[in-house]
């Protein structure tokens, strides 16, 4: 008996999904303004402890592989939090330490003088796409 209420059930779902997202979509774009921003302040403490997070699971994975009696699994996790550490490293001096050591408004002038002149909307175009004319049929 189920199979027969099944497609309306489909059909109320995609309705109601579809509701959501539409209501979702206005809420997001027209009601719900944000009065402030943070200016990626919280881009240090979210980035630290999301990398911290990561290695202590790793380590607690590692233990748990070795509590078991897998070896071979632990020393596979086992260099993880290493990485994670490079990681870490990596992200900041790529992305913390440029962003605490200029100024907004001179970082508002080099996008300005460096990549807002010379924007192309044909760098989000597929390169099999730029040339379509050619590949496409004559009429």
């Amino acid at each position: 008996m189920f199979w027969v209420v099944v497609p309306a059930i489909s059909l109320i779902a995609l309705l109601y999904f579809f509701a959501v997202n539409v209501s979702t979509r206005y809420l997001v774009m027209f009601c719900h303004m944000k009065k402030f921003e943070t200016g990626g302040a919280y881009y240090y403490v979210v980035v630290d402890r999301i990398l911290f997070s990561l290695a202590v699971s790793n380590i607690i994975l590692a233990v748990y592989c070795v509590a078991q009696n897998l070896y071979g699994y632990a020393a596979l996790v086992a260099p993880l939090p290493c990485v994670v550490y490079q990681f870490y490293i990596f992200a900041a001096d790529a992305f913390a330490a440029p962003t605490r050591s200029c100024a907004l408004d001179e970082a508002v002038d080099v996008d300005i003088s460096s990549s807002a002149a010379t924007f192309d909307a044909g760098y989000y175009l597929q390169p099999a796409l730029k040339h379509a004319r050619e590949i496409s049929p004559t009429t």
